[in-house]
Order: structure tokens, then C-alpha cells, then sequence
């Protein structure tokens, strides 16, 4: 909204019948509408095809990167929800997201953990990310810790600097989701067929079940979820070196 404008943000229930859960592949009941609405400029009707896929944007270099509508699209449709939107120029747009209702858990207290402080290292890593502002957010947090960072913003980037630091990295973490044609899957294939010991972390704003079954992705193991706390990496991080430092046996 270059010229301000309002932003309305609505929450209403509604009762979805068999044909349009059928539509978006779902079951029908109970569900929740939330609706984000905006008076700016609207979107093209030749832009308005490609807003859900994964990377585009139509903003310019340095102006960010869209509205990540791709991983928008794709958690709803892991919760068995769906996305709509509805534009036009010049009158503003709005997005509606539905999602099912559910009953509240009764969730039993318990005594909250003792915040202790994440143990760091010296090790090399090599981070693979394209969103530059996280990647630095990333690299602030486990540089105060000790660890040695080398930033890559894509696959082709990482393996361009991987021979000059191959002998000295520990650890590969890396988005799953990257542009310029390599995935975090792909890059660290590539780098284990040359260094089998490498250890991955990969990292998503996808949920993992977004992914092939086959690459055996466990939460809190070698794979987190966008977003996820500085600290939770750091242990994560600590578990999978120090996992790579014991001898057999």
C-alpha cells in the first residue's frame, strides 16, 4: 500500500459442504476463514497465474522477495486446508485461508525446563541459504558461539567454495528449497559423494511431509522447521558434530 491505505484482518467459522471439500481435496465440516485484506494496488491479472509458485516475485533486486505465498499454499494444504484470493487493480486485494476446526487439547502443566545456555565449537559450516536476512541472523547467532561459518546463498554457490574448505568443514546446513536449479537434497548428495563423513542439517519453511519419504527426514535430527529458535540449532548442531566425533564402538 505505497499510498496507506487499511489492512483488515477477519476471522469467521463456516460449515464446508462434500462438494467443495471434494474441490480442494478435503473433508467436509467445521472450518475457520481468515481473511487479510488490503487496500493497495491489486495484482495483474497476468501476474496473478504465478503467485504461488515457489520464488517468484515481481519486486525488484534488493526490494525482498515476495510474499512466500508457496509455503503458505503448501502448510495449508498439509493441515487439509486451501488458500483463495481475490483482486483487483487499483481496489486492493484479499486473501482468504480456510483451515478445519479442531477440538482444544487439555494440556497438563508442567514444570518448564531450566534455560540453560547452548554449548558452541570451533568446527566449519557450511550454511547454504537464500534469504539473506536469515542467513545473517543465522550466522550472528553461531559465530557468537565459535563456530566457523562459510555462507552460501545457492547449491552452485556452496559447491564453488566447497574445494577450498572441503578438508576444514564438519557439518552441510542447508534449505531444502534453493533457486538456481540445485536443492539442499541434491547439494548434499553431491558433497558426500566426495566426503561420506559430512553431516546434514537440512532447514524448510515446508513441512517436511511436503517431501519425498525417501530422504528420511526426522524433526530435531537433521531436519528443522522454518522458524525455529537460534537456540534449538545450536543443540542440534552440537548433537550431529559431536555424533560425527565419536569413534565406532
Amino acid at each position: 500500500m505505497p499510498d496507506g491505505g487499511q489492512l483488515l484482518i477477519r476471522l469467521q467459522p463456516l460449515t464446508v459442504n462434500a462438494t467443495t471439500a471434494a474441490r480442494h481435496q478435503t473433508k467436509p465440516g467445521s472450518f475457520l476463514c481468515l481473511s487479510v485484506q488490503d487496500h493497495g494496488t491489486g495484482i495483474p491479472p497476468e501476474v496473478l497465474p504465478c503467485i504461488f509458485e515457489p520464488f517468484f516475485t515481481t519486486k525488484d533486486v534488493g526490494k525482498g522477495s515476495g510474499l512466500g505465498l508457496s509455503a503458505v499454499q503448501g502448510i495449508l494444504a498439509v493441515h487439509n486446508g486451501w488458500v483463495e484470493v481475490e483482486t483487483e487493480l487499483g481496489q486492493g486485494t484479499v486473501f482468504h485461508l480456510y483451515l478445519p476446526q479442531v477440538e482444544a487439547e487439555t494440556v497438563t502443566a508442567t514444570q518448564p525446563p531450566l534455560n540453560t545456555a547452548p554449548s558452541g565449537g570451533t568446527e566449519s559450516i557450511l550454511m547454504v541459504e537464500d534469504d539473506s536476512a536469515f542467513q545473517a541472523v543465522l550466522m550472528f547467532a553461531l559465530k557468537r558461539l565459535g563456530y566457523q561459518i562459510i555462507p552460501a546463498s545457492s547449491g552452485k554457490e556452496a559447491l564453488e567454495l566447497w574445494p577450498a574448505h572441503r578438508q576444514s568443514i564438519g557439518l552441510l546446513l542447508t534449505d531444502i528449497v534453493m533457486p538456481k536449479g540445485w536443492s539442499g537434497f541434491q547439494l548434499a548428495a553431491q558433497l558426500q559423494q566426495d566426503k561420506p563423513e559430512l553431516k546434514v542439517i537440512f532447514m524448510s519453511g515446508y513441512p517436511r511431509e511436503n517431501f519425498d519419504p525417501n530422504m528420511d527426514l526426522q524433526e530435531g535430527f537433521n531436519f528443522l522447521a522454518k522458524p525455529f529458535k537460534p537456540a534449538v540449532l545450536a543443540q542440534l548442531l552440537r548433537n550431529r558434530l559431536d555424533a560425527a566425533n565419536k569413534s565406532p564402538g
